[in-house]
């Protein structure tokens, strides 16, 4: 934030015009203290205006007070994933046509404090044998992670996959049936595009900008709580084959409605000329 704050300060001092955009969660945790809003308004001063990634992110900041113009400019979907979108949501080896009767949950995910896979695991204990969960994605809560799958007994159903890179994403979200991540560390959170680009229905935490993101009975089932029961609860009702294609579809019509390159860039032309030009 005091890097950005500076450039910033540096741009205006050569006379343009600036809009720093937000990105870090860490926002949420500044306005939440009286010194943190002050730091805050320290470093954003030089900004002509603000963006936010999510319209929870423009009433946040309007509510702890920060004095400054803030536009809308979410993230985009990368042409990759908005092509995904585009070819019938690529969602194509679902349980159904699988035929194994197996319903693959994933949670893909930085294994760090706040991303909530721990309640993944857990929620395992509260579903049937035939559910099983990937966890992609590495860091220091891994071990951890590892050990909890084994005391919770459901190691057996849980495959910790490990860092997956970019173009292998394609293929594993293909290859699921549900996407579930009770996060309360996203500012946004691409992971939920790349689920609902690829027509897989997302559980996720219905707080702060996760319910701009992903809208709940639309592209997914969104928990007032990380907790085991809840998101247990959330994904028994994803276990009907029918519901998960019903909100797989709309995640796929919604990112490309809302968050495709042409829809952001529309975003954006319309915040600049508002903010810039008028």
């Amino acid at each position: 934030m005091v890097r950005e704050g500076f450039l910033a300060f540096l741009s205006r001092l050569c006379g343009a015009r600036t809009l720093l955009q937000l990105h870090s969660p860490a926002v949420d945790a500044y306005l939440a203290h009286p010194i943190g809003r002050f730091l805050f308004r320290l470093a954003v001063l030089p900004a002509h205006a603000l963006g936010g990634l999510t319209p929870w992110w423009q009433s946040r900041l309007a509510g702890a007070g920060i004095g400054k113009p803030v536009v809308v400019i979410p993230n985009p979907l990368p042409l990759e994933l908005e092509a995904a979108a585009l070819a019938a949501g690529g969602h194509n080896v679902s349980a159904a046509q699988r035929n194994d009767g197996i319903v693959t949950v994933l949670s893909m995910a930085r294994l760090v404090v706040g991303k909530g896979v721990e309640t993944v695991i857990e929620a395992m204990q509260q579903l049937p044998e035939h559910v099983h969960l990937i966890v992609a994605g590495d860091g220091p809560l891994r071990a951890d992670l590892e050990r909890l799958a084994q005391e919770k007994g459901v190691a057996d159903r849980v495959r910790f996959a490990g860092w997956v890179a970019a173009e292998g994403k394609a293929e594993l979200l293909a290859s699921v049936d549900i996407f579930c991540l009770p996060s309360r560390n996203d500012s946004f959170g691409m992971c939920f595009l790349e689920a609902m680009a690829h027509a897989v229905p997302v559980v996720a935490l219905g707080w702060g900008p996760i319910r701009d993101v992903v809208p709940d009975g639309k592209a997914g089932i969104l928990v007032e709580e990380a907790s085991p029961d809840r998101v247990a609860g959330a994904i028994r009702r994803l276990l009907d084959a029918g519901y998960r294609k019903v909100l797989g579809e709309g995640g796929r019509r919604w990112v490309l409605q809302e968050f495709s390159a042409e829809a952001v860039g529309r975003k954006f032309q319309q915040a600049l000329s508002r903010l810039f030009y008028v």
